[in-house]
C-alpha cells in the first residue's frame, strides 16, 4: 500500500526548491524507518546529503517497460492500493505504449506522479524477487534440449 502521493512543480523557467522537498521529508524521515529513496535521472546534490544524512540508502533507478508492466499488473490485480489525487489517475490513464519499447505520456501531459508510483511498486516487486532467488539453491549444471 502506498499512503501518500505528492508532487512539486516549480514556476515557469525555474527548478523546484530544494527547501520544499526537505520540509515535506525531515518528519518523514526523523518519525518513519525509511530505508530506501528512490529517484529516476536527477536527484540534485543538497537532497542526497540531506537523504545521507538519516542514513537513507539512495537508489537511482530509470524505468523501463518491464516496471511498468510490474505496475499495470499489481494495479489490476489489487496487489497494491494507491492513494487517490486527480493527477496521479489523470497521468495512469493517459500512458502510452511507444513503439513496444517504453511507456511515456501525451506530448501536452506529464508523468511524475505516475512515475514516482511504478518506481514504488517495481522496487518492492525486485526486492522481493532478488529476496526470493537468495534462498533457492542455485544449479550451476543445465540440460537443454533442442
Amino acid at each position: 500500500m502506498i499512503i501518500g502521493s505528492t508532487v512539486f512543480i516549480a514556476a515557469k523557467g525555474l527548478e523546484i526548491n530544494t527547501d520544499d522537498i526537505k520540509n515535506i521529508l525531515k518528519p518523514i524521515l526523523e518519525a518513519l524507518p525509511v530505508r530506501t529513496y528512490l529517484f529516476d535521472v536527477y536527484l540534485h546534490s543538497e537532497l542526497q546529503s540531506f537523504v545521507r544524512y538519516y542514513h537513507v540508502n539512495l537508489i537511482q533507478h530509470q524505468l523501463k517497460l518491464n516496471d511498468w508492466i510490474i505496475t499495470r499488473n499489481d494495479l489490476d490485480d489489487v496487489n497494491t492500493i494507491i492513494p487517490y489525487t486527480d493527477l496521479l489517475f489523470k497521468e495512469l490513464k493517459e500512458l502510452q505504449l511507444i513503439r513496444s519499447q517504453k511507456i511515456d505520456h501525451p506530448s501536452s501531459g506529464s508523468k511524475d506522479a505516475a512515475d514516482s508510483v511504478a518506481q514504488v511498486i517495481s522496487h518492492v516487486r525486485r526486492e522481493q524477487e532478488e529476496s526470493r532467488l537468495s534462498r533457492l539453491p542455485v544449479s550451476t549444471h543445465f540440460v537443454a534440449r533442442f
